[in-house]
């Protein structure tokens, strides 16, 4: 089981930070793993990167870059 598979598998909330690389908005908000990939801008619909703060991440979990 890589760092995705660990992250994508926790049901708790993690704290993370976006950011739409189409309008520029960003912040921070907590979020489910399993939602991670499907994550939009609410201001524009468009794509957006989330990072997952490493204290939030499952030990053992390396990756922690997304683009929805």
């Amino acid at each position: 089981m890589d760092g995705d598979d660990q992250l994508l598998g926790a049901g708790t909330f993690v704290e993370c930070v976006f950011h739409c690389v189409e309008c520029g908005v960003g912040g921070t908000s907590l979020i489910r793993p399993a939602r991670i990939r499907e994550k939009v801008c609410l201001d524009c619909g468009g794509d957006v990167v989330v990072t997952v703060f490493e204290r939030f991440r499952p030990s053992g979990s390396r990756t922690s870059d997304w683009e929805a």
